[in-house]
């Protein structure tokens, strides 16, 4: 049995131990001897041994670990003692997110190299080199030169190349007599013959033991940081030649030519999840998905379906083609109809076939732990005719009975389900060629994972239990929705899904892993707190928190707030406000919503005594004329100044209470008094709490693949919120339109840490174009002389060349990652733009429901012809080293 030496050195405080914790077995403490160096002999048996460091306090509680987890050492049954040599692998290296696949499979991703000896020498003292380095692209080769005789005592021309075979380790042997290695690392580009040595000291080994292995730790490159650009695009906004009306996976390897033409290294997607609720356009948000594993069959190419020539009237498909592909937005209704009824004549052609196919059988297995209840949920929720499975007379509860009825083979549901199995085998099929496509090209592609899920969903169908179906998650007040957002998706129950590990998100992020790289978790907040809207409430203004700790009776009494509760819980409605909003209205509104209070004021009928109320009063008796008084009557429902809890001791204060004209009716010191519990409430008491929370969930989460994870940090952000993000490595979101420094109104260099994808806007945002022409005088001269340097008058709309200066202006904030919209691309080139940018916007997030069908008017053909855009945008690239 091998004898090991291990080494470490990590400087540590009195009472800290560094440990060695193997893969399986118990922790090993290390002996300390001098100047932060620790040691550890141990027997291990011959072959794979994986370990990582973690430092101890006295008791024996983990106060560290290491960054990007375990390392393996390769035995063999040698008679000599081995000296291993570790570095700890320090959290908050710039490199640190890079270990991740969309580098180690992707963009650095080494392949079969020309052969070489990575063997050298025959003296008495073996070197195992094993660093671990990733910065080497897949024309570039490691290699090892130092002071030794058998190294060529620093001759370029005698140097020891390492292979990428356990990449991003990499693995070289050196035997020698020396008994002290001075060595370096070194790059070789292949393609120019030109190399490059490390920075910094030199790196020193002793040999005295006879038989060491180099366990180094980050190449020290002479540019410090690694960056990389890419293009935002949804699937259905991708226009080609050969397209069905909207954009498919099959699209996405021309969009993926095109992007590394220009020297990009990301394309980015929204999400691609199965939408189909209500069977109307309506269903085209693509973040109310009915699955969060099943794919949208508006993807589907179907000239690639096998039998599709034979089986189909391919003038009927080709003219179908022309008309739909014709149109300048999505036309969601006839994509979907056409595509599924003909994909179903295929179906119904090839199904003996496809059932024997195995590939298909393959799928199956793989997905056996969603794909049939998604199939049986789209049978039984066109064959009670509702996506509210709550109201079906079939089927309303999920039991693995149920999908094993509905499986059986002389079920007449069975056909229904293959054939919706048989769409989901080819979407997947589809979308993994496509990504295969992107890695062979060195691209990476970026998937969207929403926060929520849809009410009416098959997740919520099969566990409802996971989540808080009495509750509304959606968003606090921001600049760009004042009385927040309501997404209407059930919350999740924490505390349930921790009982398991948080199993369903794991394998929510292996299946997308199937298809990403990197992805980006929609409203990462939600995993330190979740915005929650009772169900009575349409607006966003009377949510809450969900974990926060509430506010007691007993505060209000020790703070000096001396006004009744009911006061400050229910809505106060002054009649001199009613006649202020509605006017010459007041008395109709007064009959028909109001009755008096016994404060004197007016409160609402019991009745209508709820937003959800009022809206469904209006959907029964409104008029044209009387719409206008909806959103003021929510309003006045949401004037309130504390949110009761059910325990008649808690509550939660209402956000941005200080905005309300029952706050502005209590005396000065009370405002004072209410404000300062406000500020407390949202700003300090809960960050502890939140940081907590967060630190549960989302280690399991980031555990489930190697996938880089990017979080949208948009809005009001707790201040836990960096450091968490920091400790776990993930990439934060950063863009042009939103600033979180007071007193700022635009993004700024400071706010932007280098573990940031930085970009000039979202989805949810307008293009830069049209934001431009959305500012007002003021802040246009702000952004015009302030952040562009410009000079001369303020331009009331930006030219192609103020464009490209702006997107230029992205990459100076330093971020890892500069990804930008397609449209904000095509926006710097005068003859491919749009001539009206308002028709690039995705989503307004303030129109509930919005239409999600902006497509490209340029096609992938066309940007594929146009060589001086692709020069502008290959300029954009070439100011990374990526």
């Amino acid at each position: 049995m091998p004898l090991v030496h291990f080494q470490i050195n990590y400087r540590t405080r009195w009472g800290q131990t560094v440990v060695l914790v193997p893969t399986e077995g118990d922790a090993l403490p290390l002996d300390h001897s001098t100047d932060g160096n620790w040691e550890l002999l141990r027997a291990v048996d011959p072959g794979d041994f994986s370990y990582e460091y973690q430092l101890h306090d006295e008791a024996g509680n983990v106060l560290a670990r290491e960054s990007n987890g375990e390392r393996t050492l390769h035995l063999l049954d040698e008679p000599m003692p081995r000296t291993v040599r570790d570095q700890w692998r320090a959290h908050g290296h710039d490199d640190n997110p890079l270990y991740s696949s969309p580098f180690t499979e992707v963009i650095f991703r080494q392949d079969e190299h020309e052969e070489t000896d990575t063997t050298t020498g025959e003296g008495s003292r073996t070197v195992t080199f094993r660093p671990r380095v990733l910065r080497v692209l897949p024309h570039e080769r490691l290699f090892v030169t130092g002071n030794a005789q058998e190294l060529g005592n620093w001759s370029n021309n005698h140097v020891l190349f390492l292979d990428p075979t356990d990449f991003p380790v990499w693995h070289g042997e050196l035997r020698t007599d020396a008994s002290e290695l001075v060595y370096k690392y070194g790059i070789l580009d292949t393609k120019t013959g030109e190399s490059r040595l490390e920075t910094g000291d030199d790196r020193r080994a002793d040999l005295s033991a006879g038989a060491i292995t180099l366990h180094d730790e980050y190449f020290r490159h002479q540019r410090t940081h690694w960056r990389g650009t890419g293009v935002a695009v949804p699937v259905f906004s991708l226009r080609t030649e050969r397209g069905f009306g909207t954009g498919e996976f099959a699209d996405l390897p021309a969009l993926t030519d095109w992007a590394q033409s220009t020297g990009m290294n990301l394309v980015q997607i929204l999400p691609v999840n199965d939408t189909t609720a209500k069977h109307t356009w309506v269903d085209s948000y693509p973040y109310a998905a009915i699955s969060v594993f099943a794919l949208h069959p508006m993807y589907l190419a179907l000239e690639e379906l096998p039998g599709f020539e034979k089986y189909v009237d391919q003038k009927e498909f080709e003219k179908l083609k022309k008309q739909l592909n014709a149109s300048e937005t999505v036309d969601y209704e006839g994509v979907m109809t056409h595509k599924l009824r003909l994909a179903r004549q295929v179906f119904d052609k090839t199904r003996t076939a496809f059932l024997r196919n195995k590939e298909y059988l393959q799928f199956l297995e793989e997905n056996r732990n969603w794909l049939l209840d998604y199939a049986a949920f789209r049978y039984l929720r066109d064959k009670n005719d509702g996506f509210n499975f709550n109201n079906w007379t079939e089927g309303s509860t999920h039991s693995p009975e149920l999908i094993a009825k509905l499986s059986k083979p002389r079920a007449k549901s069975l056909r229904e389900l293959q054939f919706h199995c048989y769409i989901q085998f080819h979407l997947d099929r589809q979308l993994r060629a496509a990504a295969a496509y992107a890695r062979s090209r060195g691209l990476v592609l970026k998937g969207d994972i929403p926060i929520g899920i849809y009410r009416y969903s098959v997740d919520a169908w099969v566990a409802p239990e996971l989540y808080n179906m009495n509750g509304q998650a959606g968003a606090p007040p921001d600049p760009f929705s004042e009385t927040g957002q309501n997404w209407g998706f059930p919350t999740y129950d924490w505390d349930r899904m921790a009982q398991n590990g948080y199993r369903w998100w794991q394998q929510r992020l292996q299946q997308l892993s199937r298809y990403f790289d990197t992805f980006r978790i929609d409203h990462i907040l939600g995993f330190f707190r979740i915005w929650e809207i009772p169900l009575h409430s349409v607006e966003g203004l009377l949510g809450r928190f969900n974990k926060a700790l509430p506010g007691h009776r007993s505060e209000l009494t020790e703070r000096g707030i001396y006004a009744d509760v009911n006061r400050l819980t229910e809505p106060y409605i002054a009649h001199e406000e009613v006649l202020q909003i509605f006017g010459a209205d007041a008395d109709f509104v007064i009959q028909t919503f109001l009755e008096g209070s016994t404060f004197g004021y007016y409160r609402f009928r019991p009745e209508l005594d709820t937003q959800r109320k009022v809206e469904a009063w209006f959907e029964e008796h409104g008029t044209e004329e009387n719409e206008p008084w909806r959103i003021p009557l929510y309003r006045l429902r949401s004037n309130v100044l504390l949110l009761p809890t059910g325990d008649p001791n808690e509550f939660h204060p209402r956000i941005k209470l200080t905005e309300t004209s029952s706050f502005a009716a209590l005396a000065p010191d009370q405002q004072h008094l209410l404000r300062e519990l406000h500020d407390d409430y949202f700003y300090r008491r809960q960050e502890d709490f939140w940081r907590e929370q967060a630190m549960q969930k989302l280690p399991a989460i980031k555990a489930a693949t190697d996938m880089l994870i990017c979080g949208e940090d948009l809005g009001m952000v707790p201040a836990s919120v960096p450091g968490v993000m920091e400790k776990l490595e993930f990439l934060v979101l950063r863009v042009q339109q939103m600033t979180s420094l007071p007193g700022e109104k635009f993004l700024q260099n400071r706010e932007v840490p280098y573990w940031s994808v930085v970009s000039p806007g979202t989805h949810d945002m307008p293009p830069l174009r049209l934001w431009w022409t959305e500012l007002d005088d003021r802040e246009r001269a702000q952004f015009f002389y302030q952040e562009m340097h410009g000079s001369g008058p303020v331009p009331a709309e930006l030219s192609a060349q103020q464009v490209e200066q702006i997107l230029h202006h992205q990459l100076d904030f330093g971020g890892m990652w500069t990804i930008y919209p397609l449209q904000d691309l095509l926006g710097m080139d005068a003859p491919l733009r749009h001539p009206d940018p308002a028709t690039e916007r995705i989503n307004v997030p303030a129109i509930i429901p919005h239409y999600w069908r902006w497509r490209s008017h340029v096609s992938m053909e066309e940007l594929e012809k146009a060589d001086g855009f692709t020069e502008r945008v290959r300029a954009l690239s070439a100011r990374t080293d990526g």
